[in-house]
Parts: C-alpha cells; sequence; structure tokens
C-alpha cells in the first residue's frame, strides 16, 4: 500500500506562510520586476555529492508557451551548485507573440534539465506575476523516484524535505536527466484528492494515480528533447474555490510511478534478477555509489528503515537513532542492521566505532552465513544529522 501523503502535502500548505521571508533572506539586494521578471529557486538536499553542475531552466505559462528560460537571465548562483544549497534565477519574462502578452502569464509549466554532474533536490519554487508555487522532494519520493534524506527545515515543517536525483549523463545509475512539472498541483488544497483511494481499484490509491501517474503533473524524463513537453489537454485545468480541482483524474495516462512507462528501472530489474539467481546474485543497479560515505541522523522524522526498503532510494549508508528506531541501513545492499545497545552486542553497528561489530572467527566458522550478514564497512567520513 501507498504511504499517506498526509504530512507532505499538510507541510506544503505551511510553506506558504514563510515563502515571503524566506526569499526576502536569500534574495537581499536583488531586485525583481514581478510583473516582467519569473523567479525559480532551488533547494539542494545533503546527500553526498548533491550539488552538481547548473542545470537548464524553462519556464512556459499556462497555455504550453515559453514564458522564460534562463538564457533570459541575469544569474544569482554558481555554475557549480556544491556548497550552498539556495540557488536562484531571476529570468526576463519575453515579449508578446502573436499578440499574446507572455510577461503577463504565470509561471505554470517547469523544466528543470541536469547538466552532467548530478544534483538531488528537495524544493522548488517558481514565483511571477502575483504567483507562487511549491514543490518539494516528497512528491517525487512518494511516486518512485529516485531519492535520499535532507537535513534541514523549511518553513514551519518539522519534516526535512527528501531529495530526488537528476544527472544528464545518468552517472551511477540515476535514471533522470529532466523533470517537468505543473506547479499549481502542488498544494495542500489537494491533499485529499492525492490520498483517496477506492475499492473499485487495485492497487486501492486512485489519489496515488492522480498525482504519480499523470504525465503532465509531475514526470522525471530518462532523455528530454524539446517535443518532450507534456502539457494537459487544452492546456487548462479547471479548480473550485476551495482550490481542489473539479476534474481530479484528468491527465492520468500511464501505469509507472514518476517515469514514463517505456523507462525501465534497473532496481525492478534486479528484483526479478534476484528472484532467478537466489542469495547471492549481485545488483546491477547502484544504490550506494559512496561506500566511503556514513550518515548518522538523530531526526525524528528520519527511518533507516524506510530507506532501506525503499527500491528507488540511493545515497550513502545510514544510520537513524531516535525515538522510533535505533537502525542501521547498508545502502548497497539494502539490508537492515540494529545498533548495538545492551540487548544488540554481536552482529550489530557499533556508533562509536562507525563500524560493524563482529560475531567472532568462532562463529563465523560455524555459520558461514555471518559473512553475508555481517558485512565489514569502513569509513573515510561521516554526517551527523541533528
Amino acid at each position: 500500500m501507498v504511504a499517506p501523503l498526509i504530512s507532505t502535502l499538510a507541510g506544503l500548505a505551511l510553506f506558504t506562510v514563510d515563502i515571503g521571508v524566506f526569499l526576502s533572506s536569500i534574495l537581499a539586494g536583488k531586485k525583481i520586476d514581478a510583473n516582467k521578471q519569473t523567479m525559480v529557486t532551488l533547494m539542494l538536499g545533503d546527500a553526498p555529492n548533491s550539488g552538481g553542475s547548473s542545470p537548464y531552466i524553462e519556464v512556459k505559462g499556462p497555455y504550453g508557451v515559453t514564458l522564460t528560460d534562463d538564457s533570459d537571465t541575469s544569474k544569482y548562483h554558481n555554475e557549480h551548485l556544491e556548497g550552498s544549497r539556495e540557488h536562484v534565477w531571476i529570468m526576463d519574462n519575453r515579449p508578446a507573440l502573436f499578440g499574446h502578452p507572455i510577461q503577463v502569464d504565470q509561471p505554470q509549466y517547469l523544466k528543470v534539465a541536469a547538466g552532467n554532474d548530478g544534483i538531488c533536490i528537495s524544493v522548488i519554487i517558481a514565483q511571477g506575476n502575483s504567483a507562487s508555487y511549491t514543490w518539494t522532494g516528497d512528491m517525487g519520493q512518494h511516486c518512485g523516484a529516485q531519492w535520499y534524506e535532507s537535513n534541514f527545515k523549511f518553513g514551519n515543517s518539522n519534516i526535512p524535505p527528501k531529495c530526488v536525483w537528476l544527472d544528464g549523463d545518468h552517472t551511477n545509475g540515476i535514471v533522470a536527466s529532466a523533470i517537468t512539472l505543473h506547479m499549481p498541483d502542488f498544494n495542500g488544497a489537494l491533499l485529499n484528492q492525492y490520498n483517496e483511494t477506492s475499492p473499485h481499484y487495485d492497487p486501492p490509491e486512485i489519489g496515488f494515480r492522480r498525482l504519480c501517474t499523470n504525465t503532465a503533473r509531475m514526470t522525471f524524463h530518462q532523455t528530454f528533447t524539446s517535443g518532450d513537453w507534456p502539457f494537459f489537454e487544452n492546456h487548462t485545468l479547471k479548480y473550485n474555490e476551495l482550490g481542489e480541482l473539479v476534474y481530479a483524474d484528468q491527465g492520468v495516462d500511464r501505469s509507472q510511478g514518476a517515469y514514463p512507462d517505456k523507462v525501465t528501472l534497473p532496481w525492478l530489474k534486479d528484483k526479478k534478477q534476484k528472484r532467478e539467481h537466489g542469495r547471492h546474485f549481485k545488483r546491477n543497479y547502484i544504490s550506494n555509489p559512496y561506500p566511503e560515505r556514513l550518515t548518522i541522523s538523530h531526526i525524528a522524522s528520519h527511518s533507516a528503515r524506510m530507506l532501506c526498503e525503499s527500491d528507488a532510494s540511493r545515497g550513502a549508508d545510514f544510520v537513524a537513532i531516535n525515538d522510533e528506531e535505533k537502525l542501521f541501513c547498508d545502502m548497497s545492499e539494502k539490508r537492515i542492521i540494529d545498533v548495538c545497545d545492551d540487548e544488540h552486542t554481536t552482529a550489530c553497528f557499533d556508533l562509536e566505532k562507525k563500524e560493524m561489530r563482529d560475531v567472532g572467527a568462532k562463529v563465523r566458522k560455524r555459520d558461514s552465513s555471518y559473512h553475508d550478514l555481517v558485512p565489514m564497512k569502513r569509513y573515510e567520513t561521516h554526517d551527523v544529522w541533528k
């Protein structure tokens, strides 16, 4: 069963409260003409190597006409994004086209296309012409995109937004090179419609279908050309006075969440091969390209079990220490191991030494399965999140 989006979308409703204060803090000294310019803000996650090369940004209005892109901009960000969380594009809107005043359009359709050095995006904000739209990586994670946890709070939410991976050359198994979004569709008013279930569907989560299997709403593209832009029929959706969709199922057009149906997801391929080859199968999908790194999180909402049980999670080995669990996730093998304590003294992860606590040579000799159950780990660096 698909996990509900209650905390995610409820958090999104709160994010808008502090957007003005947040943007004022990062735009100090930068002047924006809201009627002639569009601003896009990316916030990156905290996965290792999550801040790669600067992506290409393109924005379209409600009728699919290009409003602006980052060739029409004075950039307020570095060409390489490592070392800073917030990155801002302030772009000049294009003039009228065939009599249509493009400058007065709101930034409804958005494309972010990664360069050849991957990035992990936690938040996207698009603003212009009295509109402000926010999307978080939780949406992508919920729909099955590659993801990792983050270590920052946003708006009034106490839950750090997850980040999702994009990479133009697909290094180390990153599937998507670009993401397209219909930005008005990620707000708290749509919470009930995205969480709705029905006994007449299998699986019953029709809300998941509305959010995740809708090409025009959100798609992670393996490759992207100018002809791949997805739009809603007649380029418009109808919303009621509460901000809910009048036709909630409009645009549902595929069976696979996050990615187009034609994309073969490597973790699903590995699952099938594992069943055929048994326990000794060596996975092809690289879920941990950072074996020398370790993340230790004390954040209440973080779960090593959730990270390990997700086929699409990607990043460094992860320890969660909070009131809910004390667990270590071996991200290379997606294996959950207890953190050592009074109850677990061997075949566990020693948090102080940051290594596995062995079962001893005699036990290993007697039971060779411990070679697989207790992998020997050595880390060059670690991050502690609180």
